[in-house]
C-alpha cells in the first residue's frame, strides 16, 4: 500500500502535523490552484471566515483525537479522572484525603469511681474551633479510687482531626449492587478517606445494622453486612452494596445512613499540649443515639455526660501531617503492584506496598524484613558489632518483642518505621519513635490481610548521628575527633559574597541533605554527591576536612557516622560513600552548632 494519498499528495501521518493555521494555508493554496474562487486570499471575506471555521474546527477535533488516544492508555494518561477510571479495572481504589492524627494520654480523676466504662465513637474535643474525634468505641477499666492514668487508651487509640458529620439518609431501591454517592457540597470540604462509616436501618424490623468496609464484595457471603467504597473521578465517594450472592443486598425501603469525618485541612495541625484543659464531648443526635443502641455490643454501657467530665487529656507530641489525595504518579506507581498482591499480604513486597499505600501520612520511611534477614542483620549487629550478650535485652528490641512476639520467632515479620514527625534540636540522641497507638494501628491493619502464620513485629529503627570528622589511618575511630574537626572552605576570589552567607548556605545544604523525608532506612550517604552540592554554592572554590589538633587534612568532606547510644562500639569515620543497613536511619547531629565547625579561607 502506498504511503501517499495520491489525490491530495499527503503522507499518512500528515494529520499529526496539522494545526489550524497549517490547515487554513493548505485550503487557501488548493483553492487558489484550482482558480475557481478568489476571495479566499482576502482576510475578512465571507469565504475566508468560512475557511477559519473549518480550520479551527478540525484543530479542535485533532486535539480531541490525540487526547482520547493517549488518555485511554494507562502509561500515557495524564488526567486524574482518566487514570482513576482506568485503574478501576485493576480493582485499585485511589486514596483520598487523610486528616491529621494525634496520639494522646488520658487520666481519670479521683472523682471517677472504679469500674468499666466505654467512650462511644464520634466523641470529640473542640479547642478554639479545632476539633479532634474518636473513630471507634473505647472501653477501659479504672481500678483505684485515686487519680489513675488509663494506659490502654494512650497505647491503642488515636484522635483524628475533624468532626463526624451525619449525612442525609438515603432510601434503598433494592437493586443488585446498589451504589450511592457520598457527595459533599463545596470544593474546600475534605472527607478523611479512612473514616467513612455506614449503617442501614432494615425496613423489616426497624433496627440499624453496621456495615463493614471491604476491599471486594466478591470475598463475602450473601448474609455479610459489607460495602465497597471508592473515590470517584469527581471526588465524591461511591458506596456499593451486595446482591445476596456477594454481600447482602439492600431491601427496598431500607434507610442508608452514612457518617464521615470532615477535616478543616492543614489548619487542623496542632502542637504539643493542645489537649490540655480539653474535655471530651459526646455526640448526641437522636439518630446517632438510635444507631448506638442497636449496634453496640452486649453488656456495653456507654459513659455518661457527668463521668466523661472526669477524664483529663494531654498530648506530648504534635499531630501528624495531613495527606492529600494520591497523585497521578502515585496511582501509576502503586496500582500495578497492588494488582499483583491481590489484596493479600504474603510476600515482603506485599507488606511493603500495603504499608506504603496506607500509611504515607504517618511514615517518612519504612521497611519490612523476614526473620532470616533480621537475624543476619539487626540481631547480628547487636550481638557482634555492639557486643551485647543477649541482644533481646536491648531496650527498644526487648520492648518490641514483649509487645508483639509470640514464643515462636520463625514466622516473624519485622516492620521498621520512621515517623514523619521527628524532633532533633540538641546534642541528645534522636529518640523519635512511633508511639504505641500508631504501632497498634499498623499491626491491626496488616493483621487483617496477612497469612495466619505470620506474626508482625513493630521495630524501632537505629538512629545514627552524622557529623564532620576525619582521622589518620593510624588513629582509632572515636567520636572525640568530632570536637577537633572543621570544614575548611576556600572561597572563590572572583565572587563577591559575604562569608556568613556562604556559611549559612553550606549549613542549609547539609540540613536539607539529611532532612527527615529526604533520607530513608538503609540510606546511601553519597559523599561525592554531597561534596558536589557544596562546591556548587556560589563563592565556594574548594572544601577540605581539617583536624585542628593534628593538622590532618582530607580533601572534600569527611563524616563520622555513629550510634549515639553505643558511641564507643559503632563509629565509622570516612570520606567515602556509606550504605547503611536496612535498620539504620541517619540524622545530622547538632545542626545548630554546625556554624562553629565551618571556616572560610581565601
Amino acid at each position: 500500500m502506498s504511503k501517499n494519498l495520491t489525490e491530495y499528495n499527503l503522507p499518512e501521518t500528515a494529520y499529526t502535523t496539522f494545526d489550524a493555521e497549517s490547515l487554513k494555508s493548505l485550503i487557501i493554496e488548493r483553492l487558489t490552484e484550482q482558480g475557481t474562487f478568489t476571495d479566499q486570499i482576502y482576510e475578512g471575506s465571507n469565504l475566508s471566515s468560512f475557511i477559519d471555521v473549518i480550520a479551527y474546527s478540525y484543530h479542535v477535533l485533532l486535539f480531541y483525537l490525540n487526547q482520547t488516544a493517549s488518555e485511554s492508555v494507562f502509561t500515557e494518561s495524564t488526567i486524574y479522572e482518566n487514570v482513576n477510571r482506568i485503574v478501576k479495572v485493576l480493582n485499585y481504589s485511589p486514596l483520598g484525603y487523610q486528616t491529621c492524627s494525634l496520639s494522646f494520654e488520658t487520666t481519670a480523676t479521683e472523682d471517677l469511681v472504679p469500674g468499666t466504662y466505654t467512650i462511644p465513637r464520634y466523641t470529640f474535643i473542640n479547642n478554639n474551633g479545632i476539633a479532634y474525634s474518636l473513630n471507634k468505641d473505647i472501653s477501659f477499666t479504672k481500678y483505684t479510687t485515686g487519680e489513675e492514668k488509663i494506659d490502654v487508651i494512650g497505647d491503642n487509640y488515636l484522635l483524628y482531626q475533624g468532626k463526624w458529620i451525619e449525612s442525609v439518609p438515603v432510601e434503598s431501591t433494592g437493586a443488585d449492587f446498589e451504589t450511592i454517592a457520598l457527595a459533599v457540597n463545596g470544593e474546600d470540604k475534605k472527607i478523611d478517606h479512612f473514616n467513612v462509616n455506614v449503617y442501614v436501618m432494615s425496613k423489616n424490623d426497624g433496627k440499624y445494622y453496621e456495615y463493614s468496609e471491604t476491599t471486594s464484595l466478591y470475598l463475602h457471603k450473601s448474609t455479610d453486612h459489607v460495602f465497597e467504597k471508592r473515590l470517584s473521578e469527581d471526588m465524591s465517594y461511591e458506596i456499593k452494596f451486595g446482591n445476596n450472592i456477594n454481600g447482602r443486598r439492600l431491601e427496598p425501603g431500607d434507610s442508608i445512613q452514612v457518617y464521615y469525618l470532615e477535616s478543616i485541612g492543614d489548619e487542623g495541625r496542632v502542637g504539643s499540649n493542645f489537649l490540655d484543659d480539653s474535655k471530651f464531648v459526646l455526640m448526641g443526635t437522636t439518630k446517632y443515639n438510635d444507631i448506638m443502641k442497636d449496634t453496640r455490643a452486649e453488656n456495653i454501657n456507654y459513659i455518661t455526660l457527668d463521668s466523661i467530665e472526669m477524664l483529663q487529656l494531654t498530648n506530648n507530641s504534635p499531630s501528624t501531617f495531613a495527606q492529600e489525595r494520591e497523585s497521578i504518579e502515585d496511582i501509576k506507581r502503586k496500582a500495578p503492584i497492588h494488582y499483583i498482591s491481590q489484596d493479600r499480604l504474603v510476600t515482603l513486597t506485599d507488606f511493603k506496598t500495603h504499608i506504603s499505600k496506607n500509611f504515607d501520612a504517618l511514615l517518612s520511611s519504612s521497611d519490612v524484613v523476614d526473620n532470616n534477614t533480621y537475624l543476619d542483620g539487626h540481631f547480628k549487629y547487636l550481638a557482634e558489632e555492639l557486643g551485647l550478650n543477649n541482644p533481646l535485652t536491648e531496650s527498644r528490641v526487648m520492648q518490641s518483642h514483649l509487645d508483639y512476639a509470640s514464643t515462636s520467632t520463625g514466622n516473624n515479620i519485622y516492620i521498621y518505621g520512621v515517623p514523619k514527625i521527628t524532633q532533633n534540636t540538641s546534642l541528645l540522641p534522636m529518640t523519635t519513635f512511633l508511639n504505641p497507638a500508631q504501632k497498634t494501628l499498623i499491626t491491626n491493619e496488616v493483621s487483617r490481610l496477612m497469612m495466619v502464620s505470620h506474626q508482625p513485629i513493630m521495630m524501632d529503627p537505629v538512629y545514627v548521628a552524622v557529623s564532620i570528622s576525619t582521622r589518620t589511618a593510624s588513629e582509632p575511630e572515636v567520636i572525640d575527633h568530632i570536637e577537633n574537626t572543621t570544614l575548611e572552605v576556600k572561597r572563590a576570589s572572583a565572587v563577591s559574597r559575604d562569608d556568613s552567607a556562604i556559611v549559612n548556605q553550606i549549613i542549609q545544604v547539609m540540613t536539607d541533605y539529611f532532612a527527615n523525608g529526604q533520607v530513608t532506612l538503609g540510606h546511601l550517604i553519597d559523599l561525592p554527591e554531597l561534596s558536589q552540592q557544596l562546591l556548587s554554592i556560589p563563592g565556594v572554590d574548594e572544601i577540605t576536612t581539617v583536624r585542628t589538633d593534628t593538622g590532618q587534612r582530607t580533601p572534600g568532606i569527611s563524616l563520622c557516622v555513629w550510634n549515639p547510644v553505643y558511641s564507643e562500639m559503632d563509629v565509622n569515620i570516612t570520606n567515602q560513600s556509606i550504605k547503611l543497613p536496612y535498620f539504620k536511619y541517619p540524622y545530622l547531629n547538632d545542626a545548630f552548632g554546625l556554624k562553629d565547625k565551618i571556616t572560610i579561607v581565601k
